[in-house]
């Protein structure tokens, strides 16, 4: 607006009235333009993107398993039928009466090897054992039973007892002619030695008229003999 034009001043007695310096008048001040508002822009609705349309995937082609090859179901096999076999009546079978088994002959022994000795027969298996009798060369024995360790079993007298198997032959036994010589010292029973001379010690006095085994051949004057069943020597003068 316009500012009002002032009122004249009364002028004052005397006294000059300074010139009025003219005052600009004041542009009015404009009245303010109203910006038009811009009206605003609707916001958008946010539009979907459209989603690509998806590639057709190849799907992959399944790995072949190994085929199991089929085994072969069984077929059941029937059972044959037992054919019933017709039942035999029973043969009366005759008793037999039993046999008496016949009793085993004893298997005998004929005493060799003694060199003219008689065997000893012992209570016991063993050479420490009791001495039931003796057997001359070529006694034919029955055996009780096997040899066992060296020894045969058989019937001394009257009583069991044992031989040394060594001295055995299976059966019976010829006996062979054994050499023999009579003591003929008239009256006077004669030195049997241990060895082939008159300083060797003497084993037996065999009494005149005794038959003694000979060992062997003379050596020295002297004749091997058995003396009591001890290899001795006798002067050869002192025998027939």
């Amino acid at each position: 607006m316009p500012s009002p034009t002032p009122e004249p001043t009364e002028e004052p007695t005397a006294t000059p009235s300074p010139t009025p310096v003219p005052t600009e008048e004041p542009s009015p001040t404009p009245e303010p333009t109203e910006i038009p508002t811009e009206e605003p822009s609707p916001t958008p609705e946010p539009t979907e993107a459209p989603s690509p349309t998806p590639e057709p995937t190849e799907e992959p082609s399944p790995t072949p398993l190994p085929t199991e090859a089929p085994t072969a179901t069984p077929t059941p096999t029937e059972a044959p039928t037992a054919t019933p076999v017709p039942t035999e009546e029973p043969t009366a079978t005759p008793t037999e009466e039993p046999t008496e088994e016949p009793t085993a002959t004893p298997e005998v022994g004929t005493v060799t090897g003694t060199n003219g000795f008689a065997l000893n027969c012992r209570a016991e298996p063993n050479v420490d054992a009791e001495i039931l009798t003796a057997f001359a060369p070529y006694t034919v024995l029955d055996l009780t039973g096997e040899e066992e360790d060296g020894w045969y079993p058989v019937r001394c007298g009257d009583e069991d007892g044992y031989v040394s198997a060594d001295y055995i032959t299976l059966g019976e036994v010829t006996p062979t002619p054994v050499p023999t010589a009579t003591v003929a010292t008239n009256g006077q029973p004669a030195a049997c030695r241990s060895d082939a001379n008159n300083g060797s010690g003497i084993i037996a006095s065999v009494p005149n008229g005794t038959v003694l085994t000979v060992r062997g051949a003379s050596s020295n004057g002297f004749v091997p003999v058995v003396c009591d069943g001890l290899d001795g020597w006798i002067t050869d003068d002192l025998l027939s």
